[in-house]
């Protein structure tokens, strides 16, 4: 398992979170995001929605599974882009 702190450098919009989405799906592992008491699965559009990012929310990327160092690389090059 690895974690990894991420801070939202700006508003998350619909089409923001179809991308995190779709970049999830590309891995075997679990790949969650833990904000406060919240645990959304990285691979649910609506669970992600349900988040609401703003700048400068903080989250937590919890990845678990086979290719997870592969998985983490690529969510967080994403949310640094986002």
């Amino acid at each position: 398992m690895v974690l990894k702190e991420l801070t939202v450098k700006k508003d998350v919009d619909s089409k923001g979170y179809a991308v995190l989405v779709q970049h999830a799906m590309r891995y075997g592992s679990d790949v969650l995001l833990e904000v406060g008491v919240k645990k959304i699965n990285c691979k649910s559009v609506m669970g992600m929605i349900s988040l609401g990012f703003r700048a400068g929310d903080k989250a937590v990327l919890i990845i678990k599974g086979e290719d997870e160092e592969a998985a983490l690389a690529d969510m967080v090059d994403l949310f640094e882009s986002l």
